[in-house]
């Protein structure tokens, strides 16, 4: 990785003449650990036996969790483990369908997404880049209620790009009719987000919820603490 390339784009944050700030949505936007483990919490209360022990709840619960891997895991596959894992009756099918058909009731926002959103939008156009499927990013967005704040939304899927890759990212600042210097990125992986975003030539800021010891010029672990940088 060029680490030292990333560290002259985000120096110049508070020098640029920013018109645009976009965002990643999971773990950026949604907090999606919250939102899968509300999940697991309904899953197991409506087709894993009912006379499951708590502590049988909880390992079924990390079971889950684990086996998610922060969403990267392909749902047919954890799926498949879940239900030989635990003897379920029921197909993936009808365990995918039931986060789709629940996610407005469970996606739980990153706290101050709002207040921060309204704070951003009076500034600066807005923008949204995420990795992921189309009908599945966009019922997160749309559980949510955010649509209204972007100019510019891409779905890897729909473009056919993913990041890291440059592309992406030059998409939704076309879109937003600005240059790529004149963009700051906001997300959580440290690889697809930060890296991706300044080998575009955008600045980045890194949501490190993780509270990573890796140094970063422009680090937050709460969406509020862009008031401070933006």
């Amino acid at each position: 990785m060029d680490y030292s390339r990333a560290m002259d784009y985000t120096k110049a944050i508070d020098t640029i003449d920013l018109k645009a700030v976009l965002f990643d949505l999971d773990d950026t936007l949604l907090d999606r650990m919250k939102t899968f483990s509300l999940y697991c919490d309904y899953l197991i209360n409506e087709v894993f036996p009912q006379n499951l022990s708590d502590a049988q709840k909880s390992e079924a619960k990390e079971f889950m969790v684990l086996n998610d891997r922060h969403g990267y895991e392909d749902r047919e596959t954890l799926y498949q483990k879940v239900i030989r894992k635990w003897g379920l009756s029921c197909g993936t099918k009808y365990l995918i369908d039931g986060w789709y058909n629940n996610l407005d009731k469970l996606a739980a926002p990153e706290n101050g997404l709002f207040d921060i959103l309204e704070y951003l939008a009076m500034k600066y156009k807005l923008g949204l880049v995420t990795n992921g499927l189309i009908s599945v990013q966009n019922s997160k967005i749309s559980a949510l209620g955010i649509k209204d704040y972007f100019q510019a939304i891409i779905i890897s899927e729909a473009v056919g790009v993913n990041k890291p890759n440059n592309g992406i990212f030059l998409l939704a600042c076309k879109k937003l009719g600005v240059e790529a210097a004149q963009s700051v990125f906001i997300g959580d992986s440290f690889e697809n987000d930060v890296h991706g975003a300044v080998q575009a030539g955008l600045s980045a800021i890194w949501m490190d919820k993780s509270n990573s010891d890796k140094e970063y010029p422009y680090k937050i672990r709460s969406l509020m603490e862009l008031k401070e940088i933006l």
